[in-house]
């Protein structure tokens, strides 16, 4: 069960058919786990108190979940249909096995005149997070590599960031904080490829000191586990107010 926060935003990582929630305030948090497809009830039950349920969420799903497109930079904003039909065949030449019948495209964030990204979001994954919208707003959801990029921005001062989340390597290019493009690789070809920065899910080594390494790293005077911070850390990256 969810307990009963004060805080009016949710913060939830979903890794497989596990959602990883945490909600908190500078002088407290509450955290815990539960079930994909017990969501929609927890937050159900949570929100019999309207004094007490959440008013937002923001939520990362694991990158194993996504396909990634890169539409050019449109010099000239093209019909809605020529439009989908230029993502559709953006995916396909990046995974010619691309079905579009098994993923929710997303593409609210297409910009004029740069490359920009588009995330396809695996359906069964994307409808069973979006049944909770009719509970609480959806501030934000995004793929987790995403999430690691809009946090590490600022200090990626190069030109390139290798990703490695499960059984995947994600490339990011990128050029004065704009991505041009995402690329999947299987993991054991991680030593053949060259990176600028690298962040590794699998092994966040926090002694490394390597600056071209990067590591999250929580405040001293917050102690967890490894396997908590493993579970956590995308949703304390996105949390501001540190104890």
């Amino acid at each position: 069960m969810l307990p009963l926060l004060k805080d009016k935003k949710l913060y939830l990582t979903v890794k497989d058919e596990n959602c990883y929630w945490f909600s908190g305030t500078v002088t407290g948090y509450e955290m815990g786990d539960c079930s994909l497809n017990d969501l929609e009830q927890q937050v159900t039950e949570l929100n019999k108190d309207p004094k007490k349920k959440f008013t937002s969420i923001d939520i990362v799903v694991d990158s194993v979940h996504c396909r990634f497109a890169t539409i050019p930079a449109l010099k000239h904003w093209p019909e809605q249909d020529v439009l989908d039909f230029l993502i559709h065949q953006k995916f396909q030449q990046v995974d010619i096995n691309f079905d579009p019948n098994n993923f929710i495209i997303l593409n609210d964030s297409l910009k004029f005149n740069q490359p920009c990204i588009v995330v396809a979001f695996q359906k069964t994954v994307y409808e069973k997070i979006i049944k909770i919208q009719s509970l609480l707003k959806i501030k934000s959801l995004m793929p987790s590599i995403l999430a690691i990029w809009n946090y590490y921005e600022s200090q990626l001062n190069q030109s390139s960031l290798m990703i490695v989340e499960d059984s995947f390597i994600y490339s990011v290019i990128y050029e004065y904080g704009i991505i041009h493009e995402i690329n999947a690789f299987p993991s054991h070809l991680k030593d053949v490829l060259s990176y600028d920065h690298i962040f590794n899910f699998l092994e966040n080594d926090y002694s490394e000191r390597n600056s071209n390494i990067l590591n999250f790293k929580l405040p001293l005077s917050i102690q967890f586990s490894n396997e908590i911070i493993n579970n956590q850390f995308l949703n304390f990256m996105r949390f501001k107010n540190y104890g």
